[in-house]
């Protein structure tokens, strides 16, 4: 019967956070250069606007984010969710129009992301599961799956 450690279980824990926390690293990085990428090649397609400031208010609970309404210049109102108040009378605002649906976000990384939502989400997901994919791992080896196999370090050796 195969009898596993503590010991032995966070060493094994530890070998599989030295693989993720690096994946995470390496896929943080693609997608910032995917990001840059992304402004280079759409950066005439990028429109940048002074825009009005009409109205700013919290959104959710506690006022966790802002719905920012603004007017731009060419007559268009348009509203931006951003986590902190905006209290000046103006901004700059910038703007693309992809796949027949226009994107505006206060600045060129926040346009992308909000034009490429689905590789964002991805990123995320994939980052989250790398990060806690071995945690879950381990609490579920030590309590559910192979409980009975655990021995302590005294048993172990005897």
């Amino acid at each position: 019967m195969n009898q596993i450690t503590f010991k032995q279980l966070n060493i094994r824990l530890l070998i599989m956070y030295c693989v993720c926390i690096p994946l995470i690293v390496i896929l943080l990085f693609l997608h910032i250069y995917k990001r840059d990428e992304w402004i280079k090649a759409n950066q005439e397609n990028i429109v940048v606007y002074e825009a009005t400031i009409v109205d700013c208010f919290p959104v959710g609970a506690k006022g966790a984010s802002y719905s920012i309404v603004m007017d731009l210049p060419d007559g268009d109102r348009i509203m931006i969710k951003n986590e902190t108040s905006i209290s000046d009378d103006a901004v700059t605002v910038y703007g693309i129009t992809e796949r027949g649906t226009n994107y505006y976000a206060f600045s060129e990384g926040e346009l992308y992301v909000a034009a490429n939502t689905a590789r964002g989400s991805i990123v995320k997901f994939i980052s989250f599961l790398l990060l806690l994919g071995p945690m879950m791992w381990y609490f579920v080896s030590l309590f559910i799956i192979n409980k009975k196999y655990f021995v302590s370090e005294e048993q172990h050796d005897h």
